[in-house]
C-alpha cells in the first residue's frame, strides 16, 4: 500500500500512515488524526485510487490547491488544530463540491444536521465497508462524470483560442489539479520549455496567470465561485 502525507506530498514506507500514492485519476483525501484509522482507510482506499492524509486541519488546509482534483473527501470533526465541518464549510465556500464524507463519533443530530448543510454523506465510527464502498462508487462516478466534462471543457477553451496541442495539455493537467511546479514533470519536458509553454498560451487566452486560465474552466465544470 502506498499513501501520500498530504503536508508536503513525501513518500513513507508501506505500513506507515503516510506513504507514497498510487496513481491517479481517483485521489481521496483522508483528513484524520487517530492515527490507526487512518491507516485502516488509507488500506482500504488504496484499492481504488490514490489517498493522501491529512492528520490536522493545517495539513488539510496545504492540500487544498489540489481538491478539485480529488475523487472524495473523509472528513473527522475533532481534529487537534481544530473542527472538520468548519474546514468542509470553508471548501464549499471556496466552490469544491468534491463529494464528502463525515467521519465522527459523535452521533448527535446537530453534528448529522451540519453535515448536510455542507453536501456531505454522513457516518459515525467505526464506518461499516459497505457504507464506505458505497461512497466510494458514489464518488467515483461523480469524479468520471466531472473529468469528463473537464476533458471537454478545456478541448473547447483550447480551439477557441487556437492553442497548440502542447498548451492544451498544459492547460487540461493544471486544470486537473497538477501544480505549476509540477507541470514540466508531468509534461515530460524542461522547465525552460515548461515556461514558454504556459507563456504562450496564457498570451493566447488573454490571461496574466495560468490560475485564471483554470478559474475559468473550473467555473464551467464545477460552478466554482468566484470574489
Amino acid at each position: 500500500m502506498h499513501v501520500r502525507d498530504a503536508t508536503n506530498g513525501d513518500a513513507r514506507a508501506a505500513g506507515d500512515v503516510h506513504c507514497a500514492a498510487v496513481s491517479p485519476p481517483f485521489l481521496f483525501l483522508v483528513v484524520e488524526d487517530d492515527t490507526a484509522l487512518a491507516r485502516t482507510l488509507a488500506r482500504y482506499l488504496s484499492q481504488f485510487g490514490a489517498v493522501e492524509v491529512a492528520p490536522s486541519i493545517a495539513a488539510a488546509d496545504a492540500a487544498m490547491p489540489r481538491l478539485h482534483g480529488m475523487t472524495g473527501l473523509l472528513v473527522d470533526v475533532g481534529l487537534g488544530d481544530g473542527s472538520g465541518l468548519d474546514w468542509l464549510r470553508r471548501v464549499r465556500a471556496a466552490g469544491v463540491r468534491v463529494p464528502a464524507l463525515v467521519l465522527t463519533a459523535n452521533r448527535g443530530t446537530e453534528v448529522i444536521a451540519e453535515a448536510q448543510l455542507s453536501d456531505a454523506y454522513y457516518l459515525p465510527k467505526p464506518p461499516r465497508q459497505a457504507n464506505l464502498l458505497a461512497f466510494v462508487e458514489r464518488s467515483r462516478r461523480e469524479r468520471t462524470r466531472l473529468h469528463d466534462q473537464l476533458l471537454e471543457d478545456v478541448r473547447a477553451f483550447s480551439q477557441k483560442h487556437a492553442l497548440s496541442p502542447r498548451e492544451e495539455e498544459a492547460l487540461r493537467l493544471a486544470a486537473s489539479g497538477v501544480q505549476r511546479h509540477e507541470l514540466a514533470d508531468a509534461l515530460g519536458v524542461e522547465e525552460t520549455t515548461t515556461k514558454t509553454i504556459v507563456r504562450n498560451l496564457l498570451r493566447k487566452v488573454h490571461k496574466n496567470a495560468l490560475a485564471d486560465a483554470v478559474s475559468e474552466i473550473h467555473r464551467n465544470v464545477f460552478g466554482e465561485r468566484t470574489g
